[in-house]
């Protein structure tokens, strides 16, 4: 039979043998055979500088390339035509404007020409005078504004403006045919 292994013994702490070494700071140093003077070996000297021009030469040329596209994209930036050329600004056409111009125009001469017709009641004269003071706004409105932020729309307003006018002077033409 066997016999049972007695108890451990609690544990304890371990006396220190000797005190901790002190650290240790080191230095990194070349070892001496790697260390190649550099006037040691002349053709070492033009090899390293044949290498340096060749990675210059490399670098400049990437970066002329790049000068080159960059300018090229300029130029055709600057010469392609996006159909804008009749734009005067803010998104509407000199035709668009001139339209505006020639409606103008021919609202003006409608109204000289009811004043010429001569009229006899002072009411269709303070009505064509007021019509007339309408339309000089509106003109210098369109003379003097400038290019809004949506010129379109602005365009569109006048328009319609214009409209009224002009739906004024025809009332007032037919309301000057039928009085004698």
């Amino acid at each position: 039979m066997s016999t049972p292994l007695p108890p451990e013994p609690p544990t304890r702490r371990l006396d220190p043998a000797a005190p901790p070494a002190p650290a240790v700071a080191y230095d990194r140093v070349a070892p001496a055979a790697a260390a190649v003077p550099v006037a040691a070996d002349a053709n070492l000297l033009y090899v390293r500088l044949e290498d340096s021009i060749s990675s210059l030469r490399t670098a400049l040329l990437f970066v002329g390339i790049l000068a080159v596209l960059a300018t090229g994209l300029a130029v055709y930036a600057l010469t392609r035509d996006d159909g804008a050329s009749g734009r005067s600004g803010g998104g509407t056409t000199s035709a668009q404007l001139a339209r505006v111009n020639d409606r103008v125009d021919r609202l003006s001469r409608q109204v000289q020409s009811l004043r010429a017709g001569g009229t006899s009641s002072s009411a269709l004269a303070t009505r064509v005078d007021s019509l007339s003071r309408s339309l000089s706004a509106l003109r210098s409105q369109v003379r003097s504004t400038p290019a809004a932020p949506d010129a379109t729309q602005a365009i569109n307003d006048l328009s319609k403006r214009i409209d009224t006018v002009e739906q004024r002077v025809q009332d007032l033409s037919q309301t000057q045919t039928t009085t004698p």
